[in-house]
């Protein structure tokens, strides 16, 4: 829930896939230069990060993009371009499988 908002309630997996939907539609009309950034307000529990984690891996796939703990130098916001990145606090707590997309 939303405490004190107008928004309604939308499955998690349901919102995902729009993104998902929605990139693809831009890219194919050349409208996005750059990389997608979802903020995620998260106040789930480690179980449901990781089922999270699930669904932003089966949904967005290869447009997801998952930082390499090897790299050197970051990426430039044009080799990204078409991807979707997540952005999220990373909590003690939060699984690893969640912790490795953010």
């Amino acid at each position: 829930k939303h405490g004190r908002t107008m928004t309604k309630q939308y499955p998690f997996r349901a919102c995902v896939e729009a993104i998902g939907q929605y990139v693809d539609e831009q890219c194919a009309k050349g409208n996005i230069p750059f990389p997608t950034i979802i903020t995620i307000e998260n106040h789930c529990s480690p179980a449901h990060e990781t089922l999270q984690a699930k669904i932003l891996r089966e949904t967005l796939g290869d447009k997801l993009a998952i930082p390499d703990p090897h790299m050197v130098e970051y990426p430039s916001p044009s080799d990204l371009q078409g991807k979707i990145i997540v952005r999220d606090k990373i909590r003690h707590t939060s699984p690893k499988e969640y912790v490795d997309l953010i």
